[in-house]
């Protein structure tokens, strides 16, 4: 058996995991509908009744497809890597992991494809098809679907490595749970899921410019939506994508060689 086969069997099993917690599945569907059609009926209340208005370069259509698909990717890029890991050094488990002829970190990924897999198709693309009755949806280009299937991959790559950091800080920690809300808190912001950047002020808009959270889900939907100002300007945001999917598995690599060496793991 391939070594990517045997991974890929990993994806499945955990993806059969997932599909038995139906209930879980629903809660979240109906969780993160709340959350969207909040969003989208606050933005329909700033643009006002007409909806002609433009702003920051967004009119009302623009915003709603954005606050779809933003939606869609943050639902892919909650894969719980970080709450996974902390569990199992805190119950003792990374133990067992560590000893497997299976790199642990590597494991973890095809793991949370199952995760990408179901919040994407099971929850993500309902709440677009709802959103985009209710309320329109700018249909994109071809070359900006293409795009964006290619910004998205890397920006899963990119939400991976950072929860993979993240975890491997209860090494030290134990307890994530402060850290973890203050990334989810960070991620929200800068990233671009609660509002896009192009709405912060030149100053906040330089940090975020500086930090890899954009590329999670900003850079993919503005790619999408033909916003990133000309296909060079797209190749270059890929680029940096690109850029900090090396820099953070550089991280992550150096991250888990030197923590790994101070395991101090209880439970059993």
């Amino acid at each position: 058996m391939t070594t990517l086969r045997r991974y890929g069997l990993l994806t499945a099993c955990a993806l059969q995991a997932q599909l038995a917690y139906r209930a879980s599945l629903v809660l979240t569907l109906v969780a993160s509908a709340t959350s969207l059609l909040a969003q989208l009926y606050l933005w329909r209340a700033i643009y006002g009744a007409d909806g002609h208005a433009v702003l920051a370069g967004f009119r009302l259509a623009d915003m709603t497809s954005y606050l779809l698909f933003s939606n869609l990717l943050f639902l892919m890029l909650d894969n719980r890597v970080d709450h996974e890991i902390a569990a199992d050094i805190m119950r003792g488990d990374i133990l067992i992991h560590f000893v497997r002829p299976v790199s642990y970190t590597v494991q973890k990924f095809f793991t949370s494809l199952a995760t990408v897999l179901s919040n994407g198709v099971l929850v993500g693309l309902p709440l677009c098809v709802l959103g985009a009755v209710l309320f329109g949806l700018t249909m994109p280009r071809g070359p900006d679907v293409l795009l964006f299937a290619v910004s998205a991959t890397l920006a899963l790559l990119i939400g991976f490595l950072l929860n993979a950091c993240v975890g491997a800080l209860a090494f030290v920690t134990t307890n994530l749970w402060g850290i973890q809300m203050m990334k989810t808190a960070t991620v929200g912001i800068l990233s671009g899921y609660l509002i896009p950047l192009s709405f912060f002020s030149p100053p906040l808009r330089q940090v975020a410019d500086w930090l890899p959270f954009q590329s999670m889900i900003h850079t993919p939907v503005a790619l999408l939506l033909g916003k990133a100002g000309g296909l060079g300007a797209a190749f270059a945001l890929i680029g940096q994508q690109l850029c900090w999917v090396l820099l953070l598995g550089a991280a992550c690599a150096a991250l888990w060689r030197q923590l790994g060496k101070r395991l101090d793991a209880v439970g059993g």
